[in-house]
């Protein structure tokens, strides 16, 4: 292969390269542009859809908890799966170490269960019946089912 032949393939390999790393760099910022919009547009529908200024802040209040709870959830869900990849790997992990994983998964899942019930009951008590069912859209966002 001739040197100019070198050069261009080189040049090439090296620009799609760079067009691979900025593609996953715009998926990564889309992503996280798209979680900020639907963040502005919920907190937008609360502000629309309540008139008490009070209220409204007791509302966002409560979506910002909302919202943390489900990183925290997402965040042990990440941890007991590296956990549990750990324990898999490990030749004489023991029945009791896979117990003992589970029933702190579960322990930690019951409370964010219990969090997240508490948190819907005070949005219950902070809005009206009208109020509630106008914010349909923003409590599936809030409360994601996935």
């Amino acid at each position: 292969m001739h040197k100019k032949e070198r050069r261009w393939r080189t040049a090439i390999i090296a620009s799609l390269a760079i067009a691979a790393v900025a593609i996953a760099a715009c998926g990564q910022v889309s992503e996280t542009d798209r979680q900020a919009k639907v963040q502005q547009e919920v907190e937008a529908d609360i502000r629309s859809v309540i008139p008490d200024p009070a209220r409204q802040a007791v509302v966002l209040n409560i979506h910002k908890r909302v919202q943390l709870l489900t990183k925290r959830m997402s965040e042990d869900q990440r941890l007991h799966d590296q956990a549990l990849e750990r324990l898999n790997a490990n030749y004489d992990a023991t029945e009791a170490s896979f117990d003992d994983l589970r029933a702190t998964r579960t322990a930690k899942v019951a409370a964010c269960y219990d969090e997240a019930l508490l948190l819907r009951a005070a949005l219950v008590t902070a809005t009206t019946d009208a109020e509630w069912k106008a914010l349909e859209k923003a409590r599936r966002q809030s409360f994601p089912t996935n």
